[in-house]
């Protein structure tokens, strides 16, 4: 299992930070945000560091009404303004190769993402697009380096009929694997739960395209619903310093926020499943009866050494990061599908009666935690209930 970085820009002392924790697998680049010099500079510090590149294309920024801009892609030479599901094969021809040129330039011996619109579902009128990108790239690479990239609304996960009929489709592409993109409904952090049968789905689709037909699957933008995807499948999953870096939403770019206050300051708790405010939520457990059974040792050394009011937002980042790839790397140790959706299960179970005990005591009366986690649960258990591991 691997664990990516899904890099906005600005690499600093961050992606070495986790690099030293030794579970980093690569680092997802966004053309979008870093100019050539930039880009070129982070892809080579990654392949030096004997870490795997891959390019998000970022084309479903353009379908989209109103549509949304990668405010560097000219700098790489992406053009793909008036995209349209109609797109002649001429024009698909272009943007592929505008894409292949690219990942030329600065990720020759890697893997290259397709160029792929943002579908509202698995039988819409982009859905014909997606694929024939993934054709048209794999004819003109290769299919061995060629990862096709589903961008698709969450809404879509609620039809499995569809997705099936997706799946008859995608499963005869001559693709290495997938690069999978769920757009949320909201940009909010931390996110609304998952309804347990859309995300049930999803696991589905994962483990379809993954276990049953050994495609490499990446799913981008992901926070602890990562691990899931792990559990059931998938070669790897990319998480950003930022939150619309876990949280893939097409509201990012069609309705951008404006102003807002800085992001709180949140730390990582592994037998939780969950990343509380530090200062008011954290601290407010650590002092409580339950600590040592909410923290683990290496977190209670961490924070008896720094006071909660002292943390910094960079330093939590690179902690979340260094927390979920190290995870990414207990799941890869398990011998199958089953044994690792069995340790996340049991991960899951525990982490509800803790939030239990935490309701019980009067501690954090913010359900929204605890709500998160039996989403994964319940989604889960949907999942083994309906697939044979």
């Amino acid at each position: 299992m691997t664990f990516y970085i899904q890099q906005g820009y600005g690499k600093g002392m961050k992606l070495p930070a986790v690099l030293s924790g030794g579970h980093l697998g690569g680092v997802i680049l966004s053309p979008g945000d870093e100019d050539s010099r930039a880009l070129a500079d982070t892809a080579q510090w990654t392949r030096d560091n004997g870490l795997n590149v891959l390019i998000d294309p970022q084309t479903y920024l353009y379908s989209t009404q109103p549509g949304g801009r990668g405010r560097n892609h000219e700098s790489h030479g992406l053009a793909f303004d008036g995209l349209s599901w109609a797109q002649d094969a001429q024009s698909i021809a272009a943007h592929v190769d505008q894409v292949g040129r690219l990942n030329g330039s600065v990720n020759p011996e890697g893997r290259w993402i397709a160029p792929g619109p943002l579908q509202d579902s698995f039988a819409d009128i982009w859905t014909p697009l997606s694929v024939q990108f993934a054709r048209t790239a794999s004819q003109a690479w290769g299919a061995d380096r060629t990862v096709a990239t589903l961008a698709v609304d969450e809404a879509g996960l609620s039809d499995w009929l569809s997705i099936e009929r997706w799946l008859n489709v995608a499963t005869s592409l001559p693709v290495r694997g997938f690069y999978l993109l769920i757009s949320r409904g909201s940009t909010n952090y931390p996110p609304t739960p998952w309804a347990p049968t859309k995300l049930s789905n999803l696991l589905r689709l994962i483990h379809a395209l993954g276990e049953l037909n050994d495609f490499e699957v990446t799913w981008g933008f992901t926070d602890f619903e990562g691990l899931l995807g792990l559990a059931v499948g998938a070669d790897a999953m990319g998480a950003g310093w930022s939150y619309t870096l876990r949280q893939f939403s097409s509201s990012k770019w069609m309705s951008p926020a404006s102003g807002g206050r800085a992001p709180a300051v949140r730390t990582h708790l592994k037998r939780l499943w969950s990343v509380p405010r530090a200062e008011t939520e954290t601290a407010l457990l650590f002092e409580s009866r339950l600590r040592d059974a909410i923290f683990t040792a290496s977190e209670i050394a961490r924070f008896e050494a720094t006071p909660f009011d002292e943390l910094g937002r960079v330093d939590a980042q690179v902690e979340h990061m260094v927390a979920l790839s190290s995870r990414a790397a207990i799941l890869s140790g398990e011998s199958d599908a089953a044994a690792r959706v069995g340790a996340v299960m049991n991960s899951l179970e525990r982490a509800i009666e803790l939030w239990d005990s935490i309701g019980a005591a009067g501690l954090l009366p913010d359900p929204s935690y605890r709500n998160r986690v039996v989403a994964y649960r319940e989604a889960l258990t949907m999942f083994a209930d309906q697939v044979t591991l």
